[in-house]
């Protein structure tokens, strides 16, 4: 469990966590091509390869609702390298033998910011509120929700400075409702491409 700081009452603290928010891409399109069986055991397949990751990467399950998932990392490198692991768990499998046809392949889109919550835990119960949020699930669905991208705030970009794991260069600025303009950047890791938005407010 990740540890409480700031504490606030017995169930309720203040953390600064990385918020991670995944949604996979052409979800409802599959839905209605191939009918709701299909569509859960597609969604099945996708947590199989997607919520050990999260685990593996010391990172949180918060919430999952329908294709998306959401988790929190104290650590943002670690959320940016499950991220990372995310994309090419994806990869190998959307290759493998179990993919014979490109309606079957899965993928996702990605976006993680870094910034204070309030964390409530009662029991086997663990909830997260806050600004965050709401900031995460925005850089996620950016840049046209394009898929297969990995979209990163700058106050998580702020975090990933300290390593040279990751580097950035300039694309584009956009505009995001309730989060302001944010200047798109593109980073390389892993072998890997990540998006990057960076604040401009």
């Amino acid at each position: 469990m990740l540890p409480a700081s700031e504490q606030q009452g017995p169930d309720c603290a203040m953390q600064s966590l990385a918020v991670m928010f995944t949604d996979m891409a052409g979800s409802s399109r599959f839905a209605e091509r191939f009918g709701a069986r299909a569509a859960l055991q597609k969604r099945k397949r996708h947590n199989g390869l997607l919520l050990p990751l999260i685990e593996a990467h010391r990172g949180r399950l918060v919430e999952i609702v329908g294709d998306a998932l959401m988790a929190v990392f104290e650590q943002t490198a670690d959320a940016a390298r499950c991220a990372i692991a995310m994309q090419q768990r994806l990869a190998e499998y959307n290759t493998s033998d179990d993919v014979d046809v490109g309606d079957l392949e899965i993928h996702i889109r990605v976006g993680i910011h870094t910034g204070k919550l309030v964390v409530y835990r009662n029991g086997d119960h663990f909830e997260v509120a806050g600004r965050a949020v709401n900031v995460a699930a925005r850089v996620e669905a950016a840049n046209g929700k394009k898929t297969d991208q990995i979209l990163i705030s700058a106050d998580a970009q702020a975090e990933l400075e300290r390593s040279s794991e990751f580097q950035t260069v300039p694309l584009a600025t956009v505009k995001l409702k309730g989060v302001g303009r944010l200047a798109l950047k593109q980073a390389k890791a892993c072998c890997l491409w990540v998006w990057l938005l960076r604040a401009d407010v």
